[in-house]
C-alpha cells in the first residue's frame, strides 16, 4: 500500500515536470520551459528612442548600440529594429534598463532614452508583449 502511494506520487511528479510545465510554457507563448530545437520561441524587435536637449526625439538603431554591448547582447540586438526570430529573450527583457544606460553613456546628445521590447509569441492567438524602460541620462 505504501509502495503504491510512492509510485503514484513519483508518477505525478514526473508528469508535472515532463509534461505540464513545458506545455504550460508553450501555451503562454514563451516556450521557456519546453525543448524547441531548431525553432524559436518568439519574434521580437527593439525600439530605442532618444530625447535631445532641444526636446526633439530620434530613433537609434539597435545594431548601433550593439557595438557597445557584450557578445550575447550584441547578437540579440543585431537586426532587431524589425521583428526577427530568436530564442528566449528573457535576459534581454530583464536588462532593458541596462541597455538604456549603455545608450546614455555612448550618446552624448541624449537627455533621456526609452527602450521598448516588443515580443510576438509563437502562438498567434496571444497578444504582443511589450516591455519598456526609461532612463534619464543627466
Amino acid at each position: 500500500m505504501v509502495r503504491d502511494s510512492i509510485v503514484l506520487s513519483r508518477a505525478v511528479a514526473v508528469a508535472l515536470i515532463c509534461v505540464v510545465l513545458p506545455l504550460s510554457s508553450y501555451i503562454d507563448g514563451s516556450s521557456a520551459l519546453s525543448w524547441s530545437m531548431y525553432s524559436h520561441a518568439s519574434s521580437y524587435r527593439v525600439r530605442i528612442t532618444a530625447r535631445d536637449a532641444d526636446g526633439s526625439f530620434r530613433e537609434i538603431a539597435p545594431t548601433r548600440v550593439a557595438e557597445s554591448c557584450s557578445e550575447g547582447t550584441a547578437t540579440a540586438l543585431a537586426g532587431a529594429d524589425h521583428f526577427r526570430g530568436g530564442g528566449s529573450v528573457g535576459s534581454l527583457r530583464a536588462n532593458l534598463d541596462g541597455l538604456a544606460e549603455v545608450v546614455c553613456t555612448t550618446d552624448a546628445a541624449a537627455v533621456s532614452v526609452d527602450v521598448v521590447l516588443d515580443e510576438r509569441p509563437s502562438n498567434p492567438s496571444l497578444p504582443l508583449r511589450t516591455t519598456s524602460a526609461h532612463r534619464d541620462c543627466r
